[in-house]
Protein backbone atom coordinates (compact mmCIF):
# COMPACT_ATOMS: atom_id res chain seq x y z
CA UNK A 1 0.00 0.00 0.00
CA UNK A 2 1.50 3.90 -0.72
CA UNK A 3 0.56 4.92 2.63
CA UNK A 4 2.52 2.16 4.25
CA UNK A 5 5.32 2.21 1.78
CA UNK A 6 6.07 5.51 0.70
CA UNK A 7 7.34 7.24 3.91
CA UNK A 8 8.54 10.34 1.89
CA UNK A 9 5.80 11.24 0.29
CA UNK A 10 4.81 14.98 0.61
CA UNK A 11 1.97 15.29 -1.81
CA UNK A 12 -0.88 13.10 -2.71
CA UNK A 13 -4.23 13.66 -3.62
CA UNK A 14 -6.78 10.97 -4.20
CA UNK A 15 -9.61 12.68 -4.10
CA UNK A 16 -13.09 11.26 -5.46
CA UNK A 17 -11.38 7.94 -5.62
CA UNK A 18 -13.42 4.75 -4.83
CA UNK A 19 -12.43 1.85 -2.10
CA UNK A 20 -12.90 4.03 0.87
CA UNK A 21 -14.55 6.74 2.48
CA UNK A 22 -13.03 10.35 2.75
CA UNK A 23 -13.43 10.30 6.65
CA UNK A 24 -11.68 6.82 6.94
CA UNK A 25 -9.98 6.73 9.96
CA UNK A 26 -7.17 4.04 9.35
CA UNK A 27 -6.76 5.44 6.18
CA UNK A 28 -6.04 9.37 7.22
CA UNK A 29 -4.32 8.01 9.72
CA UNK A 30 -1.95 6.23 7.60
CA UNK A 31 -1.63 9.12 5.68
CA UNK A 32 -0.73 11.93 8.32
CA UNK A 33 3.07 12.11 7.86
CA UNK A 34 1.99 13.54 4.36
CA UNK A 35 2.04 17.29 4.24
CA UNK A 36 -0.53 17.47 1.29
CA UNK A 37 -2.76 14.84 1.54
CA UNK A 38 -5.81 14.92 -0.23
CA UNK A 39 -8.91 12.94 -0.07
CA UNK A 40 -12.09 14.82 -0.06
CA UNK A 41 -15.01 13.23 -1.70
CA UNK A 42 -13.98 9.59 -1.76
CA UNK A 43 -16.39 6.73 -1.61
CA UNK A 44 -16.64 3.09 -1.43
CA UNK A 45 -18.44 2.65 -4.20
CA UNK A 46 -20.34 4.75 -6.62
CA UNK A 47 -23.93 4.75 -6.58
CA UNK A 48 -24.28 3.68 -10.19
CA UNK A 49 -22.55 -0.11 -9.36
CA UNK A 50 -25.24 -2.20 -8.78
CA UNK A 51 -25.70 -5.82 -8.87
CA UNK A 52 -25.05 -6.63 -12.44
CA UNK A 53 -21.55 -4.78 -12.56
CA UNK A 54 -18.95 -7.51 -13.20
CA UNK A 55 -16.88 -7.25 -10.26
CA UNK A 56 -13.24 -7.59 -10.01
CA UNK A 57 -13.38 -11.10 -7.75
CA UNK A 58 -15.96 -12.97 -10.19
CA UNK A 59 -13.14 -12.56 -12.91
CA UNK A 60 -10.12 -13.50 -10.97
CA UNK A 61 -11.30 -15.52 -8.58
CA UNK A 62 -14.51 -17.57 -9.73
CA UNK A 63 -13.94 -19.19 -12.87
CA UNK A 64 -17.49 -20.66 -13.70
CA UNK A 65 -18.49 -16.48 -14.69
CA UNK A 66 -17.23 -17.70 -17.79
CA UNK A 67 -18.94 -21.07 -18.79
Amino acid sequence: MILQGCKQLVRLDISQSFGFDDDDAEIIELASHIPAFKCEGSIIAPDWLDDDYIDHDDLVYDSSFFD
